[in-house]
């Protein structure tokens, strides 16, 4: 009986991992489409979406290090491709896009990968990855106080959120019952959260009407 249960958990899991992939797979998508109709990003958090790719790249990085299951994780490679592109489409219309911004990338990669094959001592691996909560916090975090501050949802995309929220619910299940990490599964409430936050606060700003100028 154990056994079957066992069975239907991981089955479930695996299921919903699946659903939270092909989801991830366009979670940017509408949100990089959206800049390149506009040519604008308006109302979005350059900072937050740095801070958000620093935080993606430690979970890719520590869970493949960990040698937890791919379906538990995967979505974190495309989420990681999406966010350099729209970290690009963000430097280019702010023009602030320079030769410098490939040496960065360089560090960025070079770091990265050292963190997922074992390059750093286990300690350095898991000190970031306590990390990324506070991450997580600041990250999104900056981009609902400038939401906040704006008062006008802009360029950002609803769909975007809707879709990272989904996915961190999913993740607190599957990383309760499959990884059983605390760490990962803190990070993953507190992300849920302040997606559903963001949320929210999306439609509540969508739904006030424009003050016109005179």
């Amino acid at each position: 009986m154990a056994a079957e249960i066992s069975s239907a958990v991981n089955a479930l899991c695996n299921f919903l991992s699946l659903t939270c992939v092909v989801t991830c797979l366009m979670l940017k998508l509408p949100q990089m489409l959206a800049i390149l109709k506009s040519k604008s990003t308006q109302s979005l958090s350059l900072t937050s979406v740095l801070v958000e790719e620093c935080a993606y790249s430690v979970i890719l990085s520590y869970n493949f290090a960990k040698g937890y299951p791919l379906p538990a994780y995967f979505e974190y490679t495309f989420l990681v491709i999406q966010d350099l592109i729209l970290i690009t489409l963000m430097l280019h219309y702010n023009r602030m896009l320079r030769i410098q911004s490939l040496f960065y990338f360089i560090i960025y990669f070079i770091f990265f990968s050292c963190l997922a094959f074992g390059v750093f001592p286990e300690i350095i691996l898991n000190t970031a990855m306590s990390g990324v909560t506070g991450l997580t916090i600041f990250s999104k975090g900056t981009q609902i106080r400038t939401l906040y501050q704006k008062k006008e949802p802009g360029q950002i995309s609803q769909t975007s959120w809707t879709i990272a929220a989904y996915g961190a619910l999913v993740r607190m299940l599957t990383s309760s019952l499959q990884t059983r990490d605390v760490v990962v599964f803190i990070n993953n409430t507190v992300s849920a959260s302040m997606n559903i936050t963001m949320v929210s606060m999306l439609i509540y700003y969508k739904r006030q009407p424009k003050t016109k100028l005179n």
